[in-house]
């Protein structure tokens, strides 16, 4: 499967840090427990999840979630922020490696849009039934990802009367409709937008002063439908559709800060993300087997044009096919078989300056670069399957074998990807388990094109080791450590990592990397009316230019994050909770000198040192929340008050060189004395209300 990443780049990530800074919208972070697998038990009678599990259900009240269970996964052991320091960005780190290296999936499907550029998921929380982190040396069910995996299953709908849930805060609104009909069938219509743009007036974002003026303030949107008939105690069927989309506009002039850097960067610039699905979902459930068949469309628009007369337009559709069959074999033996045919069709449409950054790269400056047009259209069939079997050795011992295996017909390449898993059930609370696995994921889409990339690069590829144990000890007390690592080969890097004299074809897998590191969980379930973990993680992870043999450490190299929540029952109506992050300050590199541009004699280009030798100050933030539920004989309502960076802590999530003097502080670690340089602080102190009615 080839996917395209929604990792921002150039100057579309200019446009959205600047609006993030500009408008101050907050993306919040708490927290899930890891987990062993649990074995599914196939009955004779089909099982249909209408409700969320007890796991999702309790992230609800975590003080910052904002609602979004999702946003659990922000203060999971090894899980950072994709911006720079801090929790802008729309994309989870996962273990050391970049947002682009993980794999999404809803319901089988993989997907490409989890996150709306601000870091809120897409879904309506009432219809999330589970959502699974895996971090690494993950099953041979997935593939495609070098990182983590992040598994998210949505319920069917309740065979109930007629019900509608609304909910509105300061950050969104939406609309549930759910429903039975008749005996056998059910549906659910769901759809949510955000609210900012209607709480802040255009005209008081940006000014003059920072040649910077809102032509769109962001509006993101999403929805999911479900249709269910289950035609007897063996047979579902679903009909599903869902989508979102992201808008935001802005105009720059002289007097911004980006336009004095790049003077092409002036005039005014729109990002259009959306995409939007359509599926049938067949089950088919047996004593001793069961089948899940999904057929689905899948569409992908990604539009941004900006400055002066530059667009980056893309148009993806998708036709996908997939069949993961169970069964249960004699001598305690379960196989697991799976496999998926993908059409994929891209339209590309470019004028755009392409730096040939990677991931190893400082900021590469674009004013001196000629744009370049691109206007193709590309088919591409791939297809991907797996299989794996578990075998219960006995009471104690389970041993999991499995192998993947993918192809296409643009790169061509086929590997098959070994995986193996060991559980061992020491006593009735005492587990360990050992991990082991080869993975891999193509390259982005941008490096594999003909006229910007290069179509001769092979799969990134990583393996993975990891060694668990856990216990639980009574009263809802249970902990586990993960000690893992990673190494990654053939990265892709670009022309701006090598040296001048030495001609690669645009982008090489040139690079390699390393991630390790120790994690602990404690956790409490809900007993004596409250609840809670800590989690903490040691880590370390780097990359090496194979090319210049220049050793580093990762941009997202964090040794340390710390998480603490706890939530309280008060009487039967109240949820009081807390959350404290701390993190280490993620890697910048400094700015040593300043040269004058060929093009521009106005216009100075940063002169870089040692790629990420220096650290942002340490990240950490207090979030308090109070929820109030009140039943009632229609359904019922609540309120809820969040309460975000509680004692307004300052934290630094980005230092910018500032050509038009604007906004300057003083001289960071790193940088030479004399370069003109702003600081990006997260959110202060952030009160949000919301309140919802079931009836």
């Amino acid at each position: 499967m080839i996917k395209i990443m929604k990792q921002p780049t150039g100057m579309k990530s200019l446009v959205l840090l600047l609006m993030i800074s500009e408008v101050g919208l907050v993306a919040a972070e708490p927290s899930l427990e890891n987990h062993i697998e649990e074995v599914e038990v196939i009955s004779e009678q089909l099982a249909i999840d209408t409700e969320m599990n007890e796991q999702t259900e309790r992230l609800f009240s975590v003080a910052g979630a904002a609602n979004d269970p999702l946003q659990a996964l922000y203060a999971m052991p090894g899980v950072t922020f994709s911006s720079g320091n801090g929790p802008g960005g729309s994309e989870p780190v996962i273990r050391g490696s970049a947002p682009q290296d993980n794999a999404y999936y809803i319901d089988m499907m993989p997907a490409s849009y989890l996150f709306h550029v601000f870091g809120n998921s897409i879904f309506d929380k009432h219809l999330i039934r589970s959502f699974d982190l895996y971090p690494a040396a993950f099953s041979s069910e997935y593939g495609n990802a070098t990182g983590g995996v992040i598994d998210v299953k949505l319920r069917e709908p309740r065979h109930q009367d007629f019900t509608t849930t609304l909910h509105t805060s300061i950050l969104s609104a939406g609309v549930l409709i759910e429903s039975g009909i008749g005996e056998d069938h059910a549906f659910y219509v769901s759809y949510r937008r955000s609210m900012m743009d209607q709480f802040i007036d255009e005209d008081d974002v940006g000014g003059e002063a920072s040649g910077f003026s809102v032509n769109q303030l962001p509006i993101s949107d999403d929805y999911q439908v479900n249709y269910n008939w289950s035609i007897d105690d063996q047979h579902n069927l679903s009909f599903i559709a869902a989508g979102a989309s992201d808008l935001l506009g802005a105009t720059f002039s002289e007097g911004n800060n980006e336009v004095a850097k790049d003077p092409d960067f002036a005039g005014p610039a729109e990002i259009d993300e959306r995409f939007g699905s359509q599926g049938v979902v067949w089950e088919h459930s047996t004593e001793e087997r069961s089948v899940r068949t999904l057929l689905t469309h899948i569409s992908d628009q990604e539009n941004f044009f900006y400055g002066a007369d530059f667009y980056e337009n893309t148009e993806t559709n998708r036709y996908l096919g997939k069949v993961i069959v169970e069964q249960s074999l004699a001598g305690d033996h379960r196989l697991k078989i799976g496999i998926s045919y993908e059409d994929i069709a891209y339209d590309l449409d470019f004028r755009a300056k392409f730096t040939r950054c990677s991931d190893i790269s400082e900021d590469c400056s674009t004013v001196d670069v000629e744009p370049k047009e691109l206007d193709e259209n590309i088919s591409i069939t791939a297809y991907e399957a797996f299989v794996e079997d578990q075998w219960f050795l006995n009471d104690q011992n389970s041993f999991t074998l499995g192998l993947y295996f993918s192809n296409d017909d643009y790169l061509n390449e086929g590997r098959p990807e070994p995986r193996a898993r060991w559980d061992y059930f020491i006593n009735n609370s005492f587990t360990t388990y050992l991990a082991a696995g080869q993975y891999s994921q193509l390259p982005r889409l941008k490096e594999m094109l003909d006229k910007v990339g290069n179509p001769g690069l092979t799969t990134i590829k990583s393996d993975h080791f990891v060694w668990g144990i856990g216990q639980e000890f009574g009263d809802g007390w249970r902990w586990n450590t993960d000690l893992y690592y990673k190494n990654m080969q053939d990265v892709v890097i670009g022309s701006a990592d090598v040296a001048e004299d030495i001609e690669i074809p645009n982008y090489i897998n040139g690079a390699e990397g390393s991630a390790y590191g120790v994690e602990f969980l404690l956790n409490k379930d809900l007993t004596d009316k409250w609840y809670g973990w800590a989690s903490l993680s040691l880590s370390t992870t780097d990359r090496t230019n194979n090319y210049t043999g220049e050793a580093v450490s990762f941009e997202y190299d964090k040794p340390v994050l710390f998480n603490v929540v706890l939530n309280r029952m008060i009487g039967e109506k109240w949820m009081l909770g807390i959350k404290w992050s701390y993190q280490s300050g993620a890697r910048y590199t400094p700015i040593v000198d300043l040269s004058e541009s060929a093009n521009f004699p106005d216009v100075y280009e940063p002169v870089y040192g040692e790629l990420n030798s220096e650290r942002y100050p340490d990240y950490h933030r207090l979030d308090v929340r109070a929820d109030y539920t009140s039943p009632k004989d229609w359904g019922y309502w609540k309120f809820y008050i969040d309460i975000l960076n509680v004692y307004n802590r300052e934290n630094i999530e980005g230092y910018d060189y500032q050509p038009n003097g604007e906004d300057l502080v003083a001289t960071p670690d790193g940088f030479a004395e004399g370069i003109p340089v702003s600081a990006d602080k997260g959110d202060g102190l952030f009160p949000s209300i919301g309140f919802e009615i079931q009836f």
